[in-house]
């Protein structure tokens, strides 16, 4: 998954490396409004993780959701990893699905 230029995961296309404003995420799904962040051993130290957690906050300022792996996960347990990723795809659409009729009911009763 990390060393391509873009990733398919069902019907949605991640770009790797992707501009974000000043930053650059690991992979973002545009329609998903999501971040997926893969985090080397270097992320772990304390003053990476403090400029991570304010760089996520920012770009969550702009309606983005991240998930984060690191990437010992990423290489051992790929199929959770994917089940993650899958589990906020499933939520995304009921949200998504939630708000649409939504939209679709308050119309009726406009009309």
């Amino acid at each position: 998954m990390a060393k391509t230029s873009c990733w398919k995961h069902d019907e949605y296309t991640f770009n790797r490396q992707k501009p974000l404003g000043r930053y650059i995420v690991d992979f973002y799904c545009k329609p998903l409004k999501l971040v997926i962040e893969i985090d080397g051993v270097y992320h772990f130290e304390e003053e990476q993780k403090v400029k991570d957690n304010e760089r996520q906050k920012l770009l969550e300022e702009m309606g983005l959701y991240f998930l984060r792996f690191s990437e010992q996960q990423v290489r051992k347990d790929m199929d959770i990893v994917l089940k993650e990723i899958g589990n906020y795809i499933a939520e995304f659409k009921e949200r998504h699905s939630i708000s649409q009729q939504n939209v679709s009911a308050n119309s009726k009763y406009v009309q």
